[in-house]
């Protein structure tokens, strides 16, 4: 599975009606050395997950998104805003993503 440019996704087992995803992005060595100011914001370490679970009322599935800094050690002052921006714009893309392949896997089920 692929999951929005990730290096490597793994399936994180949740309760029965519930299965999570994660993935981590960026190149945190190459931020570290070069620098958080200086380095493009596609280095900026994020880690993202995609919830699916079922709604118990309605059957519906629910899927939510999660993007966050995976910086670790270390001072974010000066950078908070660049992070968070990137975070946000991953998490938008992925959401995104989401939404259109569940729109082209409706469509082919309404085909066959």
């Amino acid at each position: 599975m692929r999951l929005a440019g990730c290096k490597s996704v793994e399936r994180v087992e949740q309760a029965s009606a519930c299965v999570a995803f994660t993935g981590t992005t960026g190149n945190s060595l190459g931020l570290r050395l070069l620098g958080a100011l200086l380095a493009p914001a596609s280095w900026i370490p994020v880690r993202l997950t995609v919830k699916v679970e079922e709604n118990s009322g309605t059957g519906e599935l629910v899927i939510r998104t999660v993007a966050e800094e995976n910086f670790g050690f270390g001072s974010l002052i000066g950078v908070e805003k660049k992070f968070r921006a990137h975070c946000e714009l991953l998490e938008k893309q992925l959401a995104e993503a989401i939404r259109l392949n569940l729109e082209r896997a409706a469509r082919t089920a309404r085909s066959t």
